[in-house]
């Protein structure tokens, strides 16, 4: 991320003469924080869909409290790597909150027009040099912002799939449970059958009564039973985990295997980021 941080930077042209300038008006911006903040969430109150993000009074108060440290912050000379890292945390808690991307970019338009209304009211409306810094400065951050709330939202979408995964897994392993007592229950019935199909005939035989379209009749529905049975058998075979293969095996040919998996993949990010 410190990286991104210097790389967007770089992007936007925003130097350290840059981060002198919008300090340097601190002193004339900072009374009028309060009121930007007033202003920034009354936008808020008046869109419908902006407002449902934040459902609690309280939940409202912590996010005027940290707009106004943000304040603080960007009217500050330091841009290290603790204020990259307190800027994209912005991005991560709007995800958290639910509040649409858009409106970040609508929030930051809102926050331009408090300050060129502040300094201009303090006569300094005709400093260019000043008004480019700040509108730099503005730009980094939602870039940053910006990139938290992509890896943010990835990782929540990342999340909700793999729960659903777990989801379809436990329900199938409940089906594969239900469906392999089930072929139990349906089996036990069936060796039952054939025993007493055996015991049928041998006794119709021992009587003398078997005669060739009995004999017909019984080999059919032996027959059939048996074929269900082996049915029964093979979804239960199927269902039931295979036993673990246990064997010596060369780790050189693992790694090699797992090298010759990935090659591709690798070629092709190494072509890109060129």
């Amino acid at each position: 991320m410190d990286t991104t941080y210097q790389d967007l930077k770089k992007y936007v042209g925003f130097s350290s003469e840059d981060a002198a300038r919008i300090s340097s008006v601190k002193a004339l911006v900072e009374p009028s924080f309060p009121d930007l903040v007033d202003a920034f969430y009354e936008r808020v109150r008046s869109d419908p869909t902006a407002a449902a993000a934040f459902r609690e009074p309280a939940q409202m108060e912590r996010q005027r409290r940290a707009l106004l440290g943000w304040l603080d912050r960007f009217f500050s000379d330091s841009r290290d790597r603790e204020y990259m890292t307190r800027a994209a945390r912005v991005g991560e808690v709007h995800v958290r909150v639910g509040l649409p991307q858009r409106y970040i970019l609508a929030g930051m338009h809102v926050l331009r027009e408090g300050f060129a209304r502040v300094l201009r009211a303090a006569g300094r409306g005709d400093d260019a040099a000043l008004f480019d810094s700040l509108h730099r400065g503005i730009d980094l951050e939602l870039a940053v912002m910006m990139d938290a709330y992509f890896v943010a939202e990835l990782s929540r979408a990342q999340e909700a799939e793999r729960r659903e995964a777990t989801r379809r897994s436990e329900r199938l392993a409940s089906v594969g449970i239900l469906a392999a007592g089930l072929a139990h229950e349906i089996r036990n019935p069936l060796n039952g059958a054939q025993l007493h199909l055996t015991l049928l005939r041998r006794q119709l035989a021992e009587r003398g009564e078997l005669d060739a379209e009995l004999t017909d009749a019984i080999v059919v529905v032996s027959a059939e039973i048996k074929r269900l049975s082996s049915l029964v058998t093979e979804f239960l075979e199927f269902a039931r985990p295979p036993p673990l293969d246990v064997r010596a095996i060369d780790l050189r040919d693992v790694c090699a295997h797992a090298v010759s998996a990935v090659a591709g993949d690798s070629a092709a990010l190494g072509s890109t980021s060129r």
